[in-house]
């Protein structure tokens, strides 16, 4: 566990089922959306394929898309947009302190 306010996206093993391999985005440890992109059946398979990995930040989504280039010459393509706002309503607790720690105020 690492707290940290950024934006994480990348490629995993479904941990609800470890033979899918998925695509996710994830911000302060919570994973706001994924989705499976391939079975894992043959290893060999997903370790030959190339992966080019785009995103774009249009201000009120973040896209991230994925081309997997497939050692038999197949290619797979899948999208994820996250809204933005639901980044920043996350923070507006931290932005109302002024600053990154919570502070208990005992009566």
């Amino acid at each position: 566990h690492i707290p940290a306010n950024g934006v994480v996206m990348g490629i995993e093993p479904d941990p609800r089922h470890r033979h899918l391999l998925r695509m996710f985005i994830e911000h302060r440890n919570e994973i706001k959306d994924d989705m499976v992109i391939c079975e894992r059946g043959d290893m060999n398979h997903v370790h030959d394929s190339i992966v080019n990995q785009e995103i774009y930040d249009a201000g009120t989504a973040i896209i991230y898309r994925i081309t997997l280039l497939h050692n038999d010459g197949g290619r797979q393509s899948a999208v994820l947009q996250l809204n933005t706002g639901e980044l920043e309503e996350t923070n507006l607790d931290i932005l109302r302190s002024g600053n990154n720690f919570r502070l208990v105020e005992e009566p």
